[in-house]
């Protein structure tokens, strides 16, 4: 399991956070508050703030807090709108039941908004919920596609997760005020590949064009592996297969290495 955090505007009275010591302090993630209903007088704390943590080593995400006084529709068009490039970012719907009765988020407005954030990005949100609103969502053919972030202060969650949330924990020189804890059930690469955040050169690797090609060779060269590639895979390999495939050894490498290191 991997450490995280999640934040909102509260917990930095500042008015700013500073994300690059989280992981000196042992942690790995963070998704912060954009958006709330379908309008958030501190939608601009996000603004400062989303830079720096994309600026930062941390994996990056963006939730947005539903609300019954506004459309699902409405809510995600306003969130992906305040969010921007949502490229390598994890995206949540923090789906709360709790709360003064007529605010909270209708279970068809989250379907509604689950659904605008699927077409606009093609990926499904975490869904953020308690352990009984996990199991409930998991019955409805949409919403069972939302990977379950769950909030649960105690025992592990009955329902299968991604992401869950502990409790309470402590703060760190960046955000001294504390945050809210949470763990992600895999290794670094598995993070990596869920926030749709793929090495930058597999990307080019597997494109078809000449510059991709290129690329390949080069690294081939580089790694002086391009006698190697040609003899095991044939003498009419490319360059860009042999790219390919270097690459794919170079992440199984990586994924080896995150599991000796959770090991220790």
């Amino acid at each position: 399991m991997l450490n995280g955090f999640d934040i909102h505007w509260a917990r930095t009275p500042s008015g700013e956070a500073d994300f690059d010591d989280a992981p000196t302090a042992g942690y790995s993630f963070c998704i912060i508050k954009a958006t709330e209903g379908s309008s958030y007088s501190h939608e601009d704390w996000y603004r400062r703030n989303a830079p720096r943590m994309l600026a930062s080593p941390l994996i990056p995400g963006a939730y947005h807090f539903g609300r019954s006084s506004s459309g699902g529709i409405d809510q995600a068009l306003y969130f992906l709108n305040v969010v921007g490039d949502t490229a390598g970012m994890m995206l949540a719907l923090d789906f709360e039941t709790h709360g003064p009765t007529g605010t909270k988020m209708t279970w068809d407005q989250a379907q509604d908004f689950v659904r605008v954030v699927h077409e606009r990005t093609e990926r499904y949100p975490l869904f953020y919920s308690t352990d009984l609103d996990a199991h409930i969502a998991q019955q409805d053919s949409l919403l069972r596609n939302c990977p379950n972030w769950i909030a649960r202060y105690g025992p592990r969650p009955l329902n299968p997760f991604v992401i869950w949330q502990k409790g309470a924990g402590p703060g760190f020189s960046g955000v001294p005020e504390g945050i809210d804890f949470n763990v992600f059930e895999g290794s670094m690469a598995e993070l990596r590949k869920f926030a749709g955040r793929e090495e930058a050169g597999a990307v080019g690797f597997l494109g078809d064009s000449q510059k991709g090609d290129q690329q390949a060779s080069d690294l081939v060269k580089a790694t002086g592996l391009g006698r190697g590639a040609a003899e095991a895979y044939g003498p009419d390999t490319s360059a860009h297969e042999a790219g390919v495939e270097l690459v794919q050894q170079l992440k199984r490498i990586e994924e080896k290495l995150d599991q000796l290191l959770q090991r220790r």
